[in-house]
């Protein structure tokens, strides 16, 4: 708080709080900013560990007890130490990284945050009503007319769902949600084509130079390059239907149908690899336990063995303290039997994790690069219904 410390005392707790984070294995940065009526620090940390070489992140464990938690629990232990003030209920919320704070700060995630909420909520919604309840559960307050529009906690304007993109609709919300709801009634048997298919594999080669002409201006006025014009536009136009019939697609509609298919696709493929990377994750803790325990377990068997445990157990204490923290957390690893699992069979399956998450990356790849496809289609076919309703309009003919 304001007045409290000075500049000085304010940045050796800033260092201690650092030394005790780190333990001197992370190069950093403190700068003591008194430019505000409460004097602060503010800390860059090199994210790779100097002694490891392992990355921060994955020395700290961002599921059950992130770094964000460590920094305050040792800050606000660092304060009571020089009787300072601390935060006894701390505001309820989640980590985020500068970026995100970046967004709050200058309130450009308003969107964001909308849409990942509406992606959410369409995942579960049994119907639009049910998708409207589950949206105002989260804090949104929802208006409905003309254009639906949603606002969030805090929010002061009303942000428009269309202004999302072409997925955020509200006839494409309906249409995501009816779809959704059919999806999860023939899930098994959409999981055993998609296995059976190999996942979406095929794609539309598509050129710079296949496009439809816009026939105006200069083009229009000039027989012969209107002639050119329509005769592309009628090799293009064929090109393009032979490829939708590829697809499966007979009209703009299924097209639409399609890329909405695939966008859903690409969000349950999103959270698939978020699950594995979070299963790898605790297969590389478990690694770690496994390992640790059997290097220190025979130094545990040398120390009952001994004749003089005194004197060993001075000469190997750290080795010893180490044992027991480490016996104490195998516990939850314990099987039905009460055994271990066996560390090659964790790695097996650690190995088996690695490979599906690139399997979901490679599936997901393919996906984005369809959706992006058929976005490309979209435009095409619209480019096609200018350069007809052009036709309709003039009377114009190529005999």
């Amino acid at each position: 708080f304001p007045g409290e410390t000075t500049p000085e005392m304010a940045h050796e707790i800033g260092k201690k709080l650092c030394e005790e984070l780190l333990k001197g294995q992370y190069e950093y940065v403190i700068s003591t900013h008194i430019d505000k009526e409460h004097i602060h620090n503010h800390i860059i940390i090199n994210s790779v560990n100097a002694v490891t070489g392992k990355s921060f992140s994955t020395e700290h464990d961002q599921y059950r007890n992130p770094a964000w938690k460590q920094i305050r629990s040792i800050s606000d232990q660092l304060c009571k130490e020089n009787e300072l003030s601390v935060i006894k209920n701390a505001e309820r919320g989640k980590g985020k990284c500068h970026y995100e704070w970046e967004q709050d700060k200058d309130g450009k995630s308003w969107k964001s945050r909308l849409k990942i909420a509406i992606d959410n909520c369409i995942k579960t919604a049994d119907s639009f009503d049910d998708f409207l309840a589950k949206m105002r559960e989260l804090g949104y307050e929802i208006k409905q007319g003309k254009h639906i529009a949603f606002r969030a906690a805090g929010q002061e304007k009303f942000t428009r769902a269309k202004s999302l993109g072409f997925y955020y609709q509200e006839e494409q919300l309906r249409n995501r949600i009816e779809r959704r709801i059919m999806w999860r009634q023939l899930a098994k048997e959409r999981e055993a084509e998609r296995i059976q298919s190999g996942g979406y594999s095929s794609h539309i080669s598509l050129k710079k130079n296949e496009r439809f002409v816009k026939i105006e201006g200069t083009i229009e006025q000039n027989e012969g390059l209107k002639r050119w014009a329509m005769l592309q536009n009628m090799k293009n136009a064929s090109q393009l239907l032979n490829e939708l019939a590829e697809k499966g697609v007979d009209n703009a509609e299924q097209l639409k149908a399609r890329r909405l298919d695939l966008y859903d696709t690409r969000l349950d493929i999103t959270d698939e690899i978020k699950k594995t990377e979070f299963e790898i994750h605790k297969a590389d803790e478990t690694i770690r336990l496994l390992s640790e325990y059997r290097k220190l377990k025979p130094v545990n068997e040398q120390y009952k063995a001994a004749k003089n445990k005194d004197k060993f157990f001075r000469e190997h204490e750290s080795e010893l303290h180490s044992y027991q923290s480490v016996k104490k957390n195998v516990q939850s690893l314990l099987n039905e039997n009460g055994k271990l699992p066996a560390l090659g069979s964790v790695q097996k399956h650690k190995q088996e994790l690695v490979e599906r998450k690139a399997s979901l990356m490679r599936e997901y790849d393919s996906v984005k690069a369809e959706i992006s496809e058929l976005e490309k289609m979209q435009k095409r076919i619209e480019s096609l219904e200018q350069s007809q309703a052009y036709k309709s309009r003039t009377g114009d003919n190529l005999t």
